[in-house]
């Protein structure tokens, strides 16, 4: 069962614990559909979130943190630059470091429209080189609408790309090859 409050807290508190480069050509599209159909682009930026006493060290790749339309947080709990590949997206409980977990707020950070968090999916990372990452992703997300926050089955798909940017020093210094095609 999901827990209101601690889901949007976690959500607020990854993307503000994020770096704030930007440039123009970090980016990003997603689309949902099923029980919310909507459309988001906007910017897109990673980075390396430290070890706490509540949290393990993580990476993270935040799309759209001040959008009007939505933002999917996609986490990881190796602090390092993902390779170029496919990875499978899983509740973050119990997931081993390469999988992802992913949140999903829709609507503006002032009025949520819905949070959802993935069960399952891929992100595949097409190339990464210093400062910057690029994919896409498939997600199948559960949660629940903001009109009707005790119905916490509402599922969701989350399809997207991105083209994220973040600090030179977190990504690898050698560009990776571009994943194989799905």
């Amino acid at each position: 069962m999901f827990q209101h409050v601690s889901i949007l807290g976690m959500g607020a508190a990854m993307m503000l614990a994020l770096p704030t480069t930007f440039a123009t050509d970090a980016q990003f599209a997603l689309t949902t559909s099923g029980a919310l159909r909507l459309t988001a682009t906007g910017h897109a930026e990673y980075g390396a979130l430290p070890a706490t006493h509540e949290v393990p060290a993580a990476f993270s790749i935040t799309l759209g943190a001040r959008s009007e339309s939505g933002a999917l947080v996609l986490m990881q709990r190796v602090g390092t630059v993902p390779l170029a590949g496919r990875y499978p997206v899983s509740e973050w409980s119990g997931h081993d470091g390469a999988d992802f977990s992913a949140i999903f707020v829709a609507g503006s950070p002032a009025e949520p429209v819905g949070v959802f968090r993935g069960e399952a999916g891929t992100v595949t990372i097409t190339a990464t080189r210093p400062g910057r990452i690029e994919g896409k992703f498939r997600i199948e997300a559960r949660g629940f609408l903001a009109a009707a926050p005790e119905k916490e089955d509402v599922r969701v798909t989350i399809t997207g790309t991105f083209v994220a940017l973040g600090d030179r020093t977190v990504a690898s210094v050698q560009e990776v090859a571009p994943a194989s095609p799905l």
